[in-house]
């Protein structure tokens, strides 16, 4: 498995793959995420581009993907544009590797002590492998929406000692979709002649195609916010004000994840989701 990755990667870039190219106290909160100690929620992460022509083939595995597991989610990597967000340059610059488009992370993953980059047709085997894995971190989210500003509360709970030090949590809004007119939002399509392919006879560039989980605003520091397990949990809050959003609330949902606080980029613990309302 050493040297498999790299040796398949060279292969699938020069045969498919799109080069980067021009991200008074409250009343009681409702939650919307159940709290289990067995529940792994897994982060798919792919990194996208209107430019690339293979890139629906991304979004319609990770939307398969979603459809089959109830305990995956994703939030795109727009690499340029108007979809981008200052959130994705961090991570590519804090993982340090050139960056073809698309590939997705899962959960972060690790091999030989560094995070991957995955292939769209490897994705699924990659995902029933974590599947498997058991994850000693819980995470549940509730919000709250009021008049002018909406509440969101993420609870992190371990009983597993050593995991008890420094962790780090971060908290994405991401937006559910978003449909823009042309550049920076009609998507590339090499599928367009292929009678096989998901997105056949919608044109060389799709209008109207649906992005997904878009990254618009970063709750936390984008290395993640310190949090301290030694007493098996932690409790993390903000308030976010309506009028600072784009959209009102229900166009987002929000994400957030643990992993170890390290200078380098570690693999997601566990992540956990939820949709806000008005």
């Amino acid at each position: 498995m050493r040297h498999f990755f790299p040796l398949f990667l060279l292969t699938l870039l020069s045969l498919s793959a799109c080069q980067k190219d021009e991200p008074a106290p409250l009343p009681q909160l409702v939650s919307d995420a159940a709290m289990s100690h067995s529940k792994h929620t897994i982060l798919l992460e792919p990194t996208v581009s209107v430019n690339c022509g293979a890139c629906p083939l991304a979004h319609h595995e990770v939307e398969e993907i979603e459809a089959n597991y109830n305990n995956v989610t994703h939030m795109s990597h727009d690499l340029f544009g108007p979809l981008s967000h200052p959130y994705t340059s961090y991570l590519m610059d804090k993982i340090n590797k050139t960056v073809y488009t698309p590939l997705l992370h899962v959960s972060r993953r690790h091999e030989d002590g560094s995070v991957v980059y995955y292939p769209v047709n490897m994705t699924r085997g990659i995902v029933d492998l974590v599947r498997r894995d058991s994850t000693a971190v819980s995470l549940s989210i509730e919000t709250m929406t009021q008049e002018s500003d909406m509440q969101i509360e993420v609870k992190v709970l371990t009983d597993a000692q050593d995991l008890q030090k420094e962790l780090a949590l971060t908290v994405i809004l991401v937006e559910k979709e978003v449909v823009g007119e042309g550049s920076g939002y009609d998507q590339r399509n090499y599928g367009n002649d292929d009678e096989d392919h998901p997105y056949y006879q919608q044109g060389d560039w799709i209008q109207g195609f649906k992005h997904t989980n878009v990254i618009r605003y970063v709750l936390t520091p984008n290395e993640g916010e310190l949090i301290d397990l030694e007493s098996g949990s932690f409790d993390w809050t903000t308030t976010v004000s309506l009028s600072e959003l784009d959209q009102s609330p229900e166009a987002y949902r929000v994400i957030a994840f643990v992993n170890e606080n390290s200078d380098i980029v570690e693999p997601i613990l566990n992540a956990a989701v939820a949709e806000l309302s008005e």
